[in-house]
Parts: structure tokens; C-alpha cells; sequence
């Protein structure tokens, strides 16, 4: 959820630089003011995009001076969106729009009841979850209409996508995977003791987070089996592997970074938002109460 009622925003500016005085020692080379609620993030015509929940708008970086060049109009509340194609599809409201990065303009509006929310690609297709009803929705790539859909036990929260699995967590009690071919559940790992909602996978190792704990879990993505948990200071969002780390976002507006081999927390970074969203070779985050993009000091493929 975002917090916070905005009015639509002025054209963002720059607040802080690469070579700004002690943005390095904090592990940040930049801070760039989006006002509305910065959301989510994308990369793609090499430009770094951001959707503003609030200010209904979508905001065009300069990744080389880091800075916002340009906004458009979007639907209201404009947040999550995924690359695939050439187009960036953003999530707003009951509307999938359809944005060309490289003419930017606006080239399709695909009404989903009920939205969608937490697309990712696949080869099988985009998929994400319903926002009204306990479905994953399948999505063709090129026209964003919905060409499938698997009935789940809701809530849902989270999803990850590896090879022709698709993963989610269900009824914040257990995590299953979906064959895309089949639209059918083929495994479901109950956890005890525990209410997960972000998800993660890399290789076997299953990574789950929750925003009413504040361990992260590994979990073997073949038995269900806890085989890890690490602690950090705080309540947990999200989380996602980049290169050999996995890294999580906390309550606090802290990022953790954990060896993806040990589960051990190697590193954090303070007061950055949410995130981190890999784009323009580095990472980023998003923070929608202080109307701020950071890019980190993070090598990002």
C-alpha cells in the first residue's frame, strides 16, 4: 500500500549528484526527486522509468546526467510494470498501459477487471496477479489481453517466474507451483509458524519474506524444507537476486543484502525507500514518502 494523498506534481528536478558531499559514504550516487509517490522502476530505451502512485504520471531519467527529462500522463495510480517486447507495460488501476520507451507515447489501454499487479516475464507469456479476485492472470506479451487464468486460495502475494515454473505464496500460509502449460497447482509447501508474502528464486533455493516478520527464509524449492532462516531489525518487503546476493527491503527503509550461497547478511544500506530494482548498471530504490529515486553505489547485470 502507499501511504500519503498528493497532489499532481510539477516536472521532478535533481536533488543530489553523483559527486554530491556524503552521498558515497551512505553508498548512493544519486538522489533524484520524483514527487507523487515514486513507486516502481524499469529500465528500457536507456532510460530509467518511474511511475508515480499519487501524481499519476510517469517520469523519464536520464541515467548519463541523472536526471528527470520528462513525465507523462498515465490512468490513476500508476505503480508496477515490466519491459518485454520493446513495450513497457504499466500497471494502473483496472488499466494495462501499454508505453512505447523509445517514440514515448502512450500505444495501447487494456482494461482488467480488477487490475493486475506483480507482472513478470516468462517464456510462456507475462504473468501477474489479479487484484480482485484469487487468480494468476496470463497475459500475452505483445497486445497485454489476458489469455489465461489459474484459480489460487487467496490472498495471493508474491511471484517468481524460473523456467516453466511458476511460483507464488497462497492464503499467506503455503507456497505453490503452477505448471503454465497445465494452468493446475502441481506443488504446494505449507510453512508453520510463519506468514510469508515476498518471493524469490534462485537455482533450488526458494527465498521468502514478510512484512509481518523480520527473518528471511530459504527453502528448498524440491522438498519445501526451511533449510535457513536470517534476522534482520526489521520487517520485511519484497526481495529479489541479483548476480550472487539476494537482497530484501526492510520496514525502515533499509535494504539487506544476503550471500545468496550462506544466507548471511553481508551488507545494508539506510534510508533508501524500497527496491532494489536493477537498471542503467547499477541498482536502484524507490522511497514514495520522501518523493525520492536513489541509485546506489551496486553493480547491477
Amino acid at each position: 500500500d502507499v501511504i500519503g494523498d498528493y497532489p499532481s506534481p510539477p516536472t521532478p528536478a535533481i536533488t543530489a549528484s553523483p559527486s554530491a558531499e556524503g552521498e558515497n559514504d551512505r553508498g548512493i550516487l544519486a538522489e533524484i526527486a520524483v514527487e507523487g509517490s515514486p513507486c516502481f522502476l524499469a529500465e528500457a530505451a536507456g532510460r530509467v522509468w518511474v511511475t508515480s502512485f499519487d501524481g499519476n504520471e510517469l517520469s523519464e531519467i536520464d541515467p548519463q546526467a541523472n536526471e528527470v527529462v520528462d513525465t507523462y500522463a498515465m490512468p490513476e495510480g500508476p505503480c508496477g510494470m515490466v519491459v518485454t517486447d520493446g513495450t513497457l507495460w504499466i500497471e494502473s488501476g483496472d488499466t494495462l498501459v501499454g508505453f512505447d520507451p523509445g517514440q514515448r507515447e502512450v500505444v495501447d489501454r487494456v482494461r482488467v477487471p480488477g487490475g493486475v499487479v506483480g507482472l513478470t516475464t516468462s517464456a510462456s507469456g507475462l504473468w501477474g496477479l489479479s487484484g480482485r479476485d484469487d487468480l494468476i492472470l496470463q497475459l500475452d506479451p505483445r497486445s497485454g489481453r489476458v489469455i489465461g487464468r489459474v484459480e489460487v486460495e487467496g490472498p495471493l502475494t508474491g511471484l517468481a517466474v524460473q523456467g516453466d515454473d511458476i511460483w507464488t505464496i497462497s492464503g499467506r500460509e503455503a507456497i505453490v507451483r503452477i505448471d503454465p502449460a497445465t494452468h493446475e497447482v502441481v506443488e504446494r509447501f505449507a510453512l508453520e509458524s510463519y506468514e510469508p508474502e515476498g518471493l524469490a528464486i534462485d537455482g533450488n533455493t526458494l527465498w521468502v519474506s514478510s512484512s509481518f516478520e523480520s527473518d528471511v527464509l530459504q527453502v528448498d524449492a524440491r522438498t519445501g524444507r526451511v533449510e535457513d532462516r536470517t534476522t534482520v531489525d526489521a520487517s520485511l518487503f519484497g526481495g529479489v537476486i541479483v548476480g550472487d546476493s539476494y537482497w530484501v527491503s526492510g520496514s525502515n527503509g533499509t535494504i539487506y543484502r544476503l550471500d545468496a550461497e550462506s544466507g548471511e547478511l553481508e551488507d545494508q544500506i539506510e534510508l533508501v525507500g524500497f527496491g532494489p530494482i536493477p537498471a542503467a548498471g547499477n541498482l536502484w530504490t524507490v522511497d514514495f514518502l520522501t518523493d525520492a529515486v536513489f541509485r546506489l553505489d551496486e553493480p547491477a547485470p
